[in-house]
């Protein structure tokens, strides 16, 4: 093993791990109302709107660190069970 072998086995910082899977962000989610529950504990929540939840929490947040800025989940973020429920629209009548 050479000496840069040595580093990149050693050192993560300088291995190339692939491509990085990032989380969409609040600006790019295409709904307009968010909702979350946690069928983990049971909580439901009210629904929120994008446009307020921006202007709370910018247009950069991550979906990911988003649903867990909504729960405000007293357990550790690995086992908060708070996931997106997307509801089909209404029919026409």
């Amino acid at each position: 093993m050479t000496a840069t072998d040595q580093t990149l086995a050693t050192d993560p910082g300088q291995a190339d791990d692939g491509p990085r899977v990032t989380s969409p962000r609040l600006a790019d989610f295409p709904i307009d109302v968010v909702e979350v529950a946690c069928p983990r504990c049971g909580r439901g929540f009210e629904p929120f709107s994008r446009t307020a939840l921006i202007a709370r929490y910018g247009g950069e947040i991550t979906i990911a660190e988003l649903r867990h800025e909504l729960a405000q989940c007293s357990r550790p973020r690995e086992s908060c069970g708070v996931v997106y429920v997307r509801r089909a629209p209404a029919m026409a009548a």
